[in-house]
C-alpha cells in the first residue's frame, strides 16, 4: 500500500533567516515562492492546487478527514485516531503498520525560513532531556530524528506558501526505516488550506472539528478533570497513585490496531469525507507534553 517516495525532488531548503514576528501583509494567492520546501506538484499540496478534495482522494484509494485549514489523507490500511494533550488542544494522528503521524499546520512568513527556527529549538529542548539528535536529508529538506532506548522521533517540516506543516513521527527503532518511509508518504498527501486572511507567523492554524468529534472531545476533557479531582484527593490522603493516561471509549467504540505507540489505546476513525461522519474516536489525554516525552511513552512499554 505504501510506495517509496523519492529523495531527488527535494527543494532547496529555506532561508536561514529566523521567521518575523508576524505576517500582516495583504492575503494574496498562494503561489510556490523562492526559499520553500514545499512542491506544488508533489504534495503536501496547498487547497489552492486541489480544487476536489473528494475526487482526489477517491483517486488515491484513500479516506480523508477535512478539517479546514487542514485535510489528513487516510491509506487504506490505517487509521486516524484523535486525541486531546494536557492542556486541551486535539490532535489528530495518522497510524500505520510502523508510525504514528501526528500534524500540525501554522501560519508562515511570506519569506519562508521558519521550520529551522522551529527545528532549532525542538532540537535544543531534547538535547537537555537526553536524546540523542542529528539530522537527516529528506524530500523537503532537512528532518530531526531523535531517538532513546526503544524510540524513535522524527520531525519532519514542509514550508508552503504562507503556512508551515510539522509532522511528527513515532515509531520503535526497529521499524524507524519502515517508519519513515510511510511517514513521507502519508505527509505527501496532506492538504493545507491557510486562507487568505493576515495572522501572526508561527501561529497554530485552528481546525474545524467534526460535532461528534468535538462532543468526544468534550467527554474526555471531563473524563481528564475527573481523574486529575481524583489524583489530587488521593495525594491529600498521602497516597499517590499513577492517573489513568487513556480516557475510556464511549460505548460502542471499537478498539484500535496495534500501533507503535501502545499507550495510545485510541479508537479509530473511519475513513470520511469532508463531512466526518461516522462513529467519534476515542479520546485519550497524554500524561506529557514535550517532543522528548514521546519517546518516553514509548519506553515505557519495554
Amino acid at each position: 500500500m505504501f510506495g517509496r517516495r523519492k529523495n531527488s525532488n527535494a527543494a532547496t531548503p529555506g532561508n536561514d533567516d529566523a521567521a518575523t514576528v508576524a505576517d500582516t501583509e495583504q492575503a494574496e494567492q498562494p503561489e510556490k515562492s523562492e526559499g520553500f520546501d514545499f512542491d506544488p506538484q508533489d504534495g503536501p499540496f496547498d487547497k489552492s492546487a486541489v480544487p476536489d478534495v473528494e475526487a482526489f482522494y477517491k483517486d488515491l484509494g484513500y479516506g480523508y478527514l477535512n478539517l479546514g485549514t487542514i485535510v489528513l489523507g487516510i491509506p487504506p490500511n490505517a487509521q486516524l485516531n484523535a486525541a486531546l494533550s494536557q492542556d486541551g488542544t486535539p490532535e489528530f494522528h495518522v497510524v500505520s503498520e510502523a508510525a504514528r503521524v501526528i500534524p500540525r499546520a501554522f501560519s508562515a512568513p511570506r519569506s519562508g525560513g521558519q521550520w529551522r527556527t522551529f527545528m532549532s529549538s525542538i532540537r535544543e529542548q531534547l538535547d537537555k532531556q537526553g536524546a540523542t539528535t542529528f539530522h537527516e536529508d529528506g524530500p523537503w529538506g532537512r528532518e530531526l530524528v531523535a531517538e532513546q532506548s526503544n524510540a524513535m522521533l522524527r520531525l519532519i517540516g514542509v514550508e508552503g506558501p504562507r503556512w508551515m506543516l510539522e509532522v511528527r513521527v513515532v515509531s520503535t527503532n526497529d521499524k524507524a526505516e519502515e517508519a519513515m518511509e510511510q511517514a513521507r508518504e502519508i505527509v505527501g498527501r496532506f492538504i493545507v488550506n491557510r486562507g487568505t486572511d493576515p495572522m501572526p507567523a508561527g501561529e497554530l492554524l485552528p481546525m474545524d472539528i467534526p460535532e461528534e468529534i468535538t462532543a468526544s472531545l468534550n467527554q474526555a476533557r471531563q473524563q481528564l478533570a475527573q481523574q486529575q479531582a481524583a489524583t489530587a484527593r488521593s495525594a491529600q490522603a498521602g497516597s499517590q497513585p499513577q492517573a489513568q493516561g487513556t480516557t475510556a471509549a464511549p460505548a460502542g467504540a471499537q478498539p484500535a490496531a496495534p500501533a507503535p505507540n501502545a499507550a495510545q489505546n485510541q479508537a479509530p476513525a473511519p475513513h470520511q469525507a469532508a463531512g466526518g461522519s461516522g462513529e467519534p474516536p476515542q479520546m485519550k489525554q497524554r500524561k506529557r507534553t514535550s517532543a522528548m516525552n514521546r519517546l518516553h511513552e514509548l519506553d515505557d512499554e519495554k
